[in-house]
């Protein structure tokens, strides 16, 4: 019965996603690809800090590679991510994000102009419920509903020059997500689970960028990054190494962003669709520690018009989870 039933759920995201879809620019802030902490038991919270580094070192035009190597970006991004079960059924996750966008351009293989800005990103609150669970979350479907709300900076300068909208630290606008997942763990295994996930931004618009002068009235232009929908494959297994407990992962990465606009005409060199492959690791110090590291390689590489696009991106961080109720409890005993 449980196989009818996971390939419904798996149709159903499926169908969440190709009826949303779309997204963004190449890089960037890898905000929506970090959200949904796993639910845990009532009064629980999580703590998970992210190091993100995405090198933007490859430019295409459409799936071809070009030989021009003349760009190059990078995004640095420190990602604080905090989670709390009300109980099983309900949770909220708070991301907040610190960003490093830099840009250079060579020139016979020498840094001819280099760009960046740094600052707080823009603040992301996901609300979520678990629609069911079977045989003690074996098997189970979660959704959520969700905002990214324009708290970091979209007016950034650079030597006295108001920087364009994929170098600045925040977006200028507030979005709506919409997220879902489905995991399942194999009976024949336990320690082997499976886990789908869908996620959809839809981009607000920034009413205040780059402002400009027309017969000497200051105007401002309206940008909106593409819409994005991701759909995420992950496999994972624990290892069991003498006192050590290891949990080896292989993630399977769709993303698709429709082209941004300005005043509503479609930016060139913006939009595409994107295919990566993440292999990574947990490492257990309890069960309530942990620290992992992963790296996120493209396997197929979609871009409208020519851009620069994502090379490799690693990523490492450290997760602990501890319960409230039993800090209650251990209160109400020393009484």
């Amino acid at each position: 019965m449980l196989k009818p039933l996971g390939l419904s759920v798996l149709l159903l995201l499926l169908a969440i996603g190709t009826s949303l879809a779309q997204t963004c620019c190449s890089g960037g802030v890898p905000i929506s690809s970090n959200l949904g902490l796993p639910f845990g038991e009532g009064q629980t919270l999580q703590f998970n800090l992210n190091y993100d580094l995405n090198n933007l070192n490859t430019q295409k035009t459409g799936v071809n590679v070009d030989g021009d190597r003349t760009r190059e970006r990078i995004t640095h991004s420190t990602l604080l991510q905090l989670g709390y079960s009300i109980n099983r059924k309900w949770a909220v996750d708070v991301l907040f994000s610190y960003v490093r966008q830099e840009r250079r351009i060579f020139r016979q293989n020498q840094v001819a102009d280099f760009t960046f800005t740094e600052g707080f990103g823009d603040l992301v609150f996901l609300l979520k419920y678990k629609v069911f669970s079977i045989q003690e979350d074996a098997t189970s479907l979660s959704i959520g509903i969700g905002t990214k709300l324009e708290t970091g900076a979209s007016n950034r300068r650079f030597n006295g020059i108001r920087l364009n909208a994929d170098l600045q630290p925040g977006s200028g606008a507030t979005d709506g997500i919409l997220w879902a997942q489905f995991s399942h763990q194999f009976a024949f295994r336990p320690s082997l689970g499976f886990s789908a996930n869908t996620i959809y931004s839809y981009k607000g618009t920034n009413d205040n960028y780059l402002p400009i002068t027309v017969n000497n009235e200051i105007i401002s232009q309206s940008y909106q990054f593409g819409e994005e929908w991701q759909l995420i494959f992950n496999i994972s297994d624990r290892l069991i190494l003498g006192r050590n407990l290891i949990d080896p992962y292989l993630t399977l990465r769709y993303r698709t962003v429709q082209q941004d606009t300005n005043n509503d005409n479609l930016v060139p060199g913006t939009g595409g669709d994107w295919v990566f492959i993440k292999p990574g690791f947990n490492y257990w110090f309890n069960s309530s520690l942990s620290v992992g590291a992963n790296i996120e390689l493209p396997l197929y590489a979609f871009v409208i018009d020519t851009q620069v696009t994502p090379t490799y991106r690693f990523n490492t961080g450290i997760y602990y989870t501890f319960s409230l109720k039993k800090r209650e409890l251990s209160i109400l005993n020393t009484n």
